[in-house]
């Protein structure tokens, strides 16, 4: 026997064994039953690349407390799973009825599902009618769904009127899920087509994501010209976004060529973005190149700045000069991509990012890209930042990350938010800030910004200077 086929074997089930799953969460009944609980005997591990063999109910027990023992989580989960799978294939009902003595809530669902997923394949009714025999319940809703995921892989037609006869509210919305998702492994197309016929239906709204990114797991060449042939409007954004999310953790860069192909079409802004986003964790550069050539303006900012801001989290230099290189012939998009660079860097480096600002000659580019460094430097570190303006008190950045400094204390502290902006060394931009917050502060307590003014009058008639 092997507690856990084809990866691990079985450890010996010892006494020891037997305390310790009795700690972690074994409910015992019978007294009968504990001398072959205690049987010392050692598993035999199944030969490499045969399916379990059946194990007596005995002897699944006395594996089952050996299981449970395991303190690794994933090796625990593991060993459970394909005891479900070995137990199932000697004696389908006593196996069900051992979920019974597992105390633990995710130990007996791991159990359970793993069980129904092998019971269901082969009989699909006897799993469904002891999955809906449970107590009410996440263990049920979640066994009920693997029964008729089990159901459609060869009668999704029943599947899908048990759920929508039987089951109401969460019920019906996992078993719909799983249903679709069997279904598509089986019927990518007629999966899709029932998803996309019936994403109004009660219960039914993550159907078609799920068909479609089931799909494109095992066919994105098919998926993709499924879902280029529809329609435009929300269902077809829906799909589209399902299917870059699915195909960019496989090839990426197959995904990007799709979506570069498609021109300039309604409802890409967001998957070229995630795409963009998901790319970059693993290829920062090639995820920028590719966003940067998007044929509509919109999309390759958004996509190029996701692709940026990943980029300015692991290799912010290396971002930089790519900008620095780039920059002439995206003009349009620049100005998006410093922003991204800059608040990415400063949540790592914010002093190597102000430098990094500091080297922008077009004084424009620099204050936009200054605003998003220091509001997120001033949002996780003031400290430093007023350190930092302390110490290059009169110059233009300076004066930028006064501004954010105050916009950040205006809700909360109005009079200290003032009292930074009045520091601006730049009269234009210090009124014009000033006189922002005092509006604020007056429409959300008029008498607290009136006591401000009379007690500060030399500010106030400063900010009422303002053009």
């Amino acid at each position: 026997m092997s507690l856990t086929a084809r990866r691990y074997a079985l450890p010996v089930c010892t006494a020891a064994a037997f305390t310790a799953g009795l700690a972690m969460g074994l409910h015992l009944h019978s007294k009968g039953e504990r001398k072959s609980l205690t049987d010392t005997r050692p598993a035999v591990a199944e030969p490499a690349g045969r399916q379990p063999s059946g194990i007596s109910p005995q002897d699944s027990r006395r594996c089952l407390v050996s299981a449970l023992a395991v303190m690794d989580p994933e090796e625990r989960r593991q060993q459970i799973r394909s005891l479900a799978a070995q137990a199932f294939t000697a004696a389908p009902e006593a196996a069900w009825e051992l979920h019974r003595e597992i105390a633990g809530v995710a130990d007996r669902e791991d159990y359970c599902l793993e069980l129904l997923r092998t019971w269901a394949s082969s009989n699909p009714s006897a799993a469904l009618e002891a999955a809906a025999a449970l107590p009410a319940g996440r263990l049920r809703t979640a066994c009920v769904a693997a029964a008729l995921g089990g159901m459609a892989q060869t009668d999704s037609g029943s599947a899908i009127e048990f759920a929508t006869t039987k089951l109401t509210g969460a019920a019906r919305e996992s078993a719909l899920t799983a249903i679709v998702q069997s279904w598509a492994i089986q019927d990518p197309s007629g999966a899709a087509h029932w998803a996309l016929q019936n994403v109004s239906a009660t219960g039914a709204s993550g159907c078609l994501r799920t068909a479609v990114e089931t799909w494109t797991d095992s066919d994105p060449a098919a998926a993709s010209q499924w879902v280029a042939g529809l329609p435009p409007g929300s269902l077809a954004s829906e799909a589209v976004t399902a299917l870059v999310h699915a195909w960019a953790e496989q090839t990426p860069a197959e995904a990007a060529a799709w979506i570069s192909a498609q021109g300039v079409r309604d409802g890409m802004d967001a998957p070229a973005s995630a795409l963009a986003a998901q790319w970059a964790a693993s290829d920062p550069r090639a995820a920028a190149d590719w966003a940067a050539t998007l044929p509509r303006t919109m999309t390759a900012r958004t996509a190029a700045a996701q692709a940026i801001g990943e980029w300015a989290a692991v290799a912010p230099g290396e971002a930089a000069a790519w900008l620095a290189a780039k920059s002439s012939a995206i003009k349009p998009i620049s100005p998006a991509l410093h922003q991204s660079l800059a608040s990415g860097w400063a949540s790592t480096d914010p002093a190597a990012a102000v430098e990094w600002v500091a080297t922008l000659s077009d004084p424009v580019l620099q204050h936009e890209t200054a605003a998003p460094l220091f509001n997120a430097w001033a949002s996780t570190g003031v400290q430093g930042l007023t350190e930092w303006i302390a110490q290059n008190a009169a110059s233009p950045l300076a004066d930028s990350a006064r501004e954010q400094v105050a916009l950040n204390h205006s809700d909360e502290a109005p009079a200290d938010a003032l009292a930074v902006a009045l520091q601006i060394t730049a009269p234009q931009q210090a009124t014009s800030l000033g006189q922002r917050i005092l509006d604020d502060w007056k429409s959300r307590d008029l008498p607290s910004a009136t006591q401000w003014a009379t007690a500060n009058p030399q500010s106030a008639a400063y900010l009422k200077s303002a053009p």
